[in-house]
């Protein structure tokens, strides 16, 4: 690759952090929120978490990605800036997602005027990914 001494350091280091963030997140949920949400009477959290948990490891890992890659200065500038776009998409789209369980979820407990809201912000993240991704051109790396 062509790697200095140092750019392999920040290599090594960055692989150690994506690997103890997803492990100390790991714990988090299966431990802490899991024991948290067992307090409550209602069983809709548990059910929430239990359903979200492999979401919940992606986005813990594309969240360590967007915290390491940054720090790898070795990386071309036009790669960093298409793996933000990436990110961004990524975080966007699981937004989107996020608001359709909510509605469906809404829908299957006719709780209708919660509807609303919840397409306002589905709205809102459609439009800004949209303009986002118009306002941006994609830059591959040379």
């Amino acid at each position: 690759m062509g790697l200095g001494v140092d750019d392999w350091i920040l290599l090594v280091i960055g692989i150690l952090l994506i690997v103890g963030i997803y492990f100390l997140a790991t714990w988090l949920v299966k431990c802490l929120l899991l024991r948290l949400v067992s307090r409550t009477e209602d069983q809709l959290d548990d059910i929430l978490l239990e359903n979200a948990g492999k979401e919940i490891y992606w986005l813990v890992l594309v969240i360590a990605l967007q915290i390491v890659m940054p720090r790898l200065v070795f990386l071309f500038a036009g790669l960093k800036s298409l793996l933000g776009d990436v990110y961004f998409v990524l975080a966007a789209a699981g937004l989107g997602l996020l608001m359709v369980g909510a509605i469906i979820t809404h829908l299957r407990r006719k709780e209708y005027p919660n509807i609303f809201v919840k397409l306002i912000l589905l709205t809102l993240i459609r439009f800004v990914a949209n303009g986002y991704i118009s306002l941006v051109p994609v830059q591959m790396p040379v």
